[in-house]
């Protein structure tokens, strides 16, 4: 059980961001606030929660980037009911750069702090906490003046595990400042679903 939660936490914190707006290329700045759910493979584990992401531009090319994930479900252990709470806060750097007038490249390195709870009747609360660091290489393009599409690769170290998955998303552009997004990304034993919206400064 440990190994599938932290494999759920090592696979959401890589879930990259797509963002657009009206202009040729991408932006990097923008607040962002989704739902996901994470699904392991062969069991009935799906954790629900929400996100929150946050992204700036300090130099034309450095950017900022901070964000928070809460998500939670039960599942049965040894005939006993378990309540399973997922939380992770990161904060990172990173370096983009056009690679022509539609199409960002991007490097980054984060730093991560997770926490999951358990609680369960007669056992009471049991909680593990750690910190650790992740890495994302990706491309962010725009297809049409409205639909954005991005792709990013991961590394995620941390409690002495680490993991690798890709990240797939598409944001639809409403107008300059708002956008919608879908999010899909996948891993060796998690695959993990996101629905956003992003407000853009």
């Amino acid at each position: 059980m440990k190994k599938i939660i932290f494999t759920i936490a090592l696979t959401l914190i890589t879930t990259n961001t797509v963002s657009a707006n009206n202009d040729n290329g991408p932006t990097w700045d923008f607040i962002e606030l989704g739902y996901i759910q994470a699904n392991v493979d062969d069991t009935d584990f799906k954790p629900t929660g929400f996100t929150t992401i946050a992204s700036a531009l300090v130099s034309e090319n450095i950017y900022v980037t901070a964000s928070y994930y809460s998500i939670s479900d039960s599942a049965t252990v040894f005939g006993t009911q378990v309540e399973t709470d997922i939380k992770e806060s990161t904060i990172g750097l990173g370096y983009q750069f056009g690679i022509s007038d539609m199409t960002d490249f991007s490097i980054g390195i984060k730093y991560l702090n997770g926490e999951v709870c358990a609680n369960s009747q007669g056992f009471g609360s049991n909680c593990l906490d750690d910190n650790g660091f992740g890495l994302n290489v990706g491309f962010r393009t725009m297809i049409s003046d409205k639909v954005e599409a991005s792709i990013a690769a991961n590394y995620v170290d941390i409690s002495d595990d680490s993991d690798t998955s890709l990240d797939f998303g598409i944001a639809y552009i409403f107008s300059q400042d708002f956008s919608a997004k879908f999010s899909f990304t996948t891993s060796d034993d998690v695959n993990t679903i996101g629905l956003g919206v992003r407000f853009e400064f």
